[in-house]
């Protein structure tokens, strides 16, 4: 990422604050008197789940919760029907345990869900696509839907007689973030704010860079319609970590939003080409809504020793449960890392998903 100067809702590293910077993993705020601090926080339980085909691949890649269920997505859309996509289950589900699809979803031309969201009152969902690839236009949408009542999906920011596609928000995250190329992984919403997580940019996919960086776009619902506001120019970013402790490059992989600590929790993932499952890894911060308006880094999520808290698997997806934790959810593709089964540690099967329950102190 180039370190430019940058307005006042952004950062870059210092060089005076190196020695603060490798500790903790993370880049501070321009005119930041001390680094961030680490949050700290420890697994306690970890397990798999599976969909229902196993002929398809369980590449999970966002989760949300809609009372006392969990709806996570999938970045594959089988035969083009977006409810195969997208899937339920308990916020009690055991280790092992099978995803419903949600088949009352509306059937839009939706390809490749990247990530979920739940307003905080629980009345509403919203779901979105990478927007990386802007000729086609099923790529490029953000729909949402009334919770319970998913067959009222609608699809939002499409230009005029185009609401098959977002077309006008895609144009308005180009003009924003300032490169034709760029690939939305996370989102979270306020009550009145979406959040938009970036994990790649440039000129092309070819030529992108992973980058840690959030847009906001203001949002109301009326008479059960969604419409999106102003798209705030000033993008919170934050530099790559440059650290041993971490790998690198890390981009950003999912957002949450918690209501009851006024933070944002954040993923980021590393992956390298191959299948070997030590091609992947992962990492958990936690960004407080006023360090997203001012600028300042988030807090990685480290163990008591103060080592980061590392996945060996790339999370893409990060959801609050109540009386469990932090969930993080993992996608890692075609690469058959170790998983922790109801029968005890094994190799992963390609329709399965791994998991981690973290609490947070």
């Amino acid at each position: 990422m180039s370190q430019k100067a940058m307005k006042s809702r952004s950062f870059k590293i210092g060089l005076t604050a190196a020695v603060a910077m490798i500790a903790v993993g993370v880049a501070p705020a321009v005119g930041a008197q001390a680094a961030p601090t680490s949050a700290s926080g420890a697994v306690t339980s970890s397990g798999i789940v599976d969909i229902p085909d196993h002929k398809q691949r369980a590449d999970l890649s966002g989760i949300t919760r809609v009372g006392d269920k969990l709806v996570m997505v999938n970045d594959r859309t089988p035969n083009k029907d977006v409810g195969q996509a997208v899937f339920t289950a308990p916020t009690d589900f055991g280790n092992g345990a099978t995803l419903e699809p949600l088949e009352s979803l509306a059937n839009l031309n939706v390809q490749k869900l990247e990530g979920v969201t739940t307003t905080p009152s629980g009345d509403y969902v919203f779901a979105t696509t990478a927007f990386d690839r802007g000729d086609q236009p099923e790529f490029n949408v953000l729909m949402g839907w009334p919770a319970n009542d998913p067959a009222k999906a609608q699809i939002l920011g499409s230009e005029d007689g185009a609401a098959a596609t977002s077309g006008k928000l895609r144009s308005q995250l180009v003009k924003t973030l300032g490169t034709p190329f760029v690939k939305v992984e996370g989102i979270a919403a306020s009550k009145d704010k979406l959040f938009l997580g970036v994990r790649e940019q440039g000129p092309d996919f070819k030529q992108a860079e992973y980058v840690m960086k959030i847009v906001t776009v203001d949002y109301s619902v009326a008479g059960g319609k969604f419409e999106l506001g102003k798209m705030d120019p000033n993008v919170w970013k934050m530099a790559p970590p440059n650290s041993s402790d971490l790998k690198a490059p890390l981009g950003l992989s999912d957002l949450a939003f918690d209501a009851k600590q006024d933070r944002l929790l954040m993923t980021t993932s590393y992956e390298k080409r191959g299948a070997e499952p030590e091609n992947v890894a992962g990492y958990l911060w936690q960004l407080p809504l006023a360090n997203l308006e001012t600028g300042k880094p988030a807090n990685l999520v480290a163990k008591d020793s103060g080592a980061p808290l590392e996945f060996t698997h790339k999370p893409e997806g990060v959801v609050s449960v109540p009386g469990k934790g932090v969930m993080v959810l993992h996608d890692d593709d075609e690469r058959l890392t170790t998983v922790q089964a109801p029968d005890g540690p094994r190799t992963r099967s390609l329709f399965e998903a791994a998991y981690d329950f973290v609490a947070v102190k």
